[in-house]
């Protein structure tokens, strides 16, 4: 499991990848406050069934995870305080970006990767060290209430998502593949979002 984990980080740590307009937009709004309640369900290289909820209230985080990843039961929780980071009762000092690696990864990459990372036993991405210097600015299509963008890693196509909006122009459901060679990746994530504190 951990191998599988290690590829999958490795891999998907090599992506140049950065939103403009409407994910912009996206991300603003989510770093003001809310709180979601999500299934997410992947099947190829990774297959897993999640659940869970994940709230960002008055600069803290808090993240529930439940369900089966690799063919094994998944119970994460993670919460943050002033100065803390706890993963399964696990203290940690609070990572400087830990907020903009949790939230910003959200809105642009979902839940499932760093809900991966967390599973394995490793922080979330780039909350160490930023997440500005990691990306670059794709294009980003917009068609009705979906939007519609691709991951490139180097000059070969490495994902494809789709991001389903509601009418306050909020994420609903993401669909991405994720191409590892000849092997494929199919995630898709729901998201019931209330943009106020839930706790």
């Amino acid at each position: 499991m951990r191998l599988k984990i290690l590829i999958y980080i490795t891999f998907i740590g090599l992506f140049d990848v950065a939103f403009a307009g409407p994910m912009l937009d996206i991300e603003k709004k989510f770093l003001s406050q809310f709180s979601l309640s999500f299934t997410i369900n992947s099947v190829g290289i990774i297959q897993s069934n999640l659940f869970g909820e994940f709230r960002y209230c008055k600069e803290e985080i808090d993240l529930d995870v439940r369900g089966e990843i690799f063919g094994e039961e998944i119970l994460l929780g993670l919460q943050t305080n002033d100065q803390d980071l706890v993963l399964n009762n696990v203290k940690i000092s609070r990572p400087t970006y830990l907020v903009e690696a949790m939230i910003v990864g959200f809105a642009r990459m979902g839940l499932f990767h760093n809900i991966v990372r967390l599973s394995g036993g490793h922080s979330p991405d780039r909350a160490d060290v930023g997440i500005e210097k990691w990306i670059n600015i794709p294009v980003v299509v917009q068609s009705g209430d979906e939007l519609i963008f691709d991951l490139f890693l180097a000059d070969r196509k490495a994902s494809r998502t789709k991001l389903l909006l509601d009418t306050r122009d909020l994420p609903v459901k993401r669909t991405q593949t994720i191409y590892f060679g000849d092997e494929e990746l199919e995630v898709t994530e729901l998201y019931k979002v209330n943009m106020v504190c839930d706790v």
